[in-house]
């Protein structure tokens, strides 16, 4: 039996309210939040195994991702070392 495994990797910016930011067509900054991507990966579900979030402040997303994908990483807040 042949197996595909899907991943999804998002790169970006995250906003401190637990939101990812994602651009339209026209450049500008459009916030994504989790309850978008719950409704996203409810329906993805049997077709993506693995999530991985290289976005600050995605720690909320993962985890409500994580109610439908087996296998989510994300990142806690930002916070500057100095």
């Amino acid at each position: 039996m042949v197996q595909k495994y899907s991943i999804v990797h998002f790169i970006g910016h995250g906003s401190s309210e637990s939101e990812i930011v994602l651009e339209d067509m026209v450049g500008k900054s459009q916030p994504v939040s989790s309850r978008a991507f719950s409704q996203l990966f409810s329906v993805l579900r049997d077709n993506v195994k693995c999530v991985v979030l290289n976005v600050c402040y995605s720690e909320a997303q993962a985890k409500v991702i994580a109610e439908y994908i087996h296998c989510v990483i994300g990142m806690p807040n930002f916070r500057s070392i100095g």
